[in-house]
């Protein structure tokens, strides 16, 4: 009789640790990133932008001139890799669209926060270069790197 109430309980805790466990393995399997996009257009320009990825529909922004917006999303840390894809508008006619994040590419750019500059002759991200390094600290620079629209 013990061994079946033991059984009993030992499935009953498993139960319930899998389902308590199941709504907090999203930052186990997956880790957050950001991408900041700011407005560099010239004239006053607002940008209005749409993006999505696998998670499904990660917004509509409207960024007046020198705004940013910070768009979060969980990469895969296995299986398919993520690819964050954004539409852009501004101006009358002005429309591009650009993977803001491809895993592939980006994960050592920016593993945490990329930086990316839209302007209309395309976007560019500003990554950190690290030119002197010493024991506890280091003096870094920011470097603009072009990116081609779509």
């Amino acid at each position: 009789m013990a061994g079946k109430t033991g059984m009993f309980f030992l499935v009953a805790f498993l139960s319930a640790a899998i389902s308590v466990q199941a709504f907090s393995l999203r930052p186990i399997v997956q880790r957050k990133t950001h991408v900041v996009v700011f407005n560099d257009l010239p004239r006053g320009e607002s940008l209005s932008f749409k993006c999505s990825s696998w998670e499904g529909d990660l917004g509509h922004y409207t960024l007046h001139k020198g705004g940013s917006q910070d768009i979060s999303f969980y990469i895969s840390l296995w299986g398919e890799d993520t690819i964050v894809a954004c539409d852009f508008y501004w101006g009358e006619n002005q429309r591009r669209s650009f993977d803001i994040y491809n895993q592939d590419k980006d994960t050592f750019r920016c593993s945490e926060t990329c930086r990316l500059h839209i302007e209309p002759r395309g976007p560019f991200y500003y990554t950190e270069v690290v030119v002197e390094k010493r024991m506890h600290s280091y003096k870094s620079i920011w470097v603009k790197v072009p990116q081609p629209w779509k």
